[in-house]
Formats: structure tokens, sequence, C-alpha cells
């Protein structure tokens, strides 16, 4: 049989007290065959003591875990507080999401599209007409009026959008008479020439034709469109620009 032995200080002078608890049952403690030190609430235990599967416990209060020891498959999770995600480690298939909160997206804004509602006679020859566009299709940021005025049918670059702009532009030419003729028409920027193109009639005396230009705009910067006719034989009473959208104009920011 073992003994139990309670050994005092050689030093201290204070008294040591066991309590038994408050209870009607007989209970029994048995100690461990190893010799060791005995714990309580304030005590702290070594990781390096802790061994074998530990119960299932919460972990609400647990911080700053090492990623390298999370291992194994994580449950689905909320990830309402989750910040600063790099793109590197988001893959699959996104789920379909609300995109109201992006921000840095281009947008082709300003954007606009016009065209003539009116035949413009050109009663000279080789006379530059400024082309007016009295319908509008859309124009998102309200760039271009429409009228007779000088600064009307132009598109003018509103503040905070300066950048690369592409510009179409195009017309459909008739005349009644004649048989040699050419359209040319003209793209300009600040009243300063960009590019000029031309289309020679077909066999149904009329000539049409559609180009495109790539513009850098700074704000309050305009661009404006311009035609002109040169040829044989014509009746220039007679010759005009079509009305409609063949005879257009419009554009969009790149960038």
């Amino acid at each position: 049989m073992s003994d139990i032995k309670i050994q005092p200080s050689g030093s201290g002078t204070a008294v040591v007290t066991l309590t038994a608890p408050t209870t009607n049952t007989a209970r029994t403690i048995t100690f461990p065959d190893a010799t060791g030190t005995l714990l309580n609430s304030g005590s702290t235990l070594d990781a390096t003591k802790l061994s074998g599967n530990l119960p299932a416990i919460s972990a609400a209060n647990l911080t700053a875990i090492p990623a390298a020891n999370i291992t194994g498959t994580l449950p689905a999770l909320a990830a309402t507080n989750l910040t600063s995600i790099p793109a590197a480690n988001i893959t699959g298939t996104l789920p379909a999401i609300s995109g109201a909160n992006l921000t840095g997206l281009s947008t082709n804004t300003p954007s606009f599209s016009v065209y003539a509602g009116a035949t413009l006679a050109m009663a000279s020859v080789d006379t530059w007409y400024k082309t007016v566009y009295s319908n509008e299709s859309w124009d998102t940021n309200s760039c271009i009026a429409q009228g007779s005025g000088a600064t009307d049918n132009r598109f003018i670059c509103p503040t905070g959008h300066a950048g690369k702009y592409l510009f179409n532009y195009g017309a459909h030419m008739t005349f009644s008479s004649g048989s040699a003729a050419r359209m040319s028409m003209r793209i300009k920027k600040n009243d300063v020439l960009v590019q000029e193109m031309w289309s020679y009639n077909d066999s149904h005396q009329r000539a049409y034709g559609s180009w495109s230009v790539v513009i850098d705009m700074a704000v309050n910067d305009y661009v404006e469109v311009f035609a002109s006719w040169a040829g044989y034989g014509w009746s220039s009473s007679s010759l005009f620009l079509y009305a409609g959208t063949n005879n257009l104009f419009q554009g969009y920011k790149l960038t």
C-alpha cells in the first residue's frame, strides 16, 4: 500500500489549508503516477504539454491565428467583413452581384449620336458648309446643341471628361443634273483640320460615305463637321445633303 505524505516547507511561515467541499457524497481523488505540479485557474499551461484530441470548443474569441496553422477544408462562411482580398486569391465563377458600387470602369461616356432632320442645300462649288443636325438619338452629357447658331452642331468636351474620343461622321449627297461629281467632308477640332475625306458619285447622281477618326480632346475642345462638292455640269440649285440617319455625327469617349 502506498502512503500519502504531506511535506511542510522548510522556510515558509504561512499555513496551507486543505478545505473539503460542502457535499453529502463521498468523493475520491486519484493522483496520477507521475511527478508534477498541481494546476489551478491561474496557472499557465505550456502548449508542449498538450497532446491528443481537444474537445469541441467555441472559437468565438480566437484571434491572430497563423495561416500556416489552418489546414483542411473551411466551412461555408459569410464574407461580409472580408476586405483587401488579393485578386490572385479569387478563382472560380463569381455569383451574380450588383455592380452599383464598382468604380474605375470605363463607361464610354460621354456619348452622342445626332443626324440631319432636313436637307442641306449647298449652292456653291468648292465651298465648305457646316453640317446641321437637328435630330438627336442620344446625348449622355448634353454635349452637342441642335440649331443654326455658330456654336450649334458641335461636340464640346465637358468638364471632367478629357481623353481620347472616337468620332463617326458621314453624309448622302444627291443632285438632279450633271454627271461627274465628288463629295468632300471635313472634321475639325477647334477650327483646325483633323481629317478630310471624299466620295465620288455613282450612276444614280448621288455620293455617300462615312468615316471615323480618333481625336484627343481637352475640356472645352470642340469638334465640327463640314461638307463640300466639286464636279462638272452640275446644277448647283439642285444639290443638297439628304436628311436622315445617313447624314450623321456621333462619338464616344474611349479612354
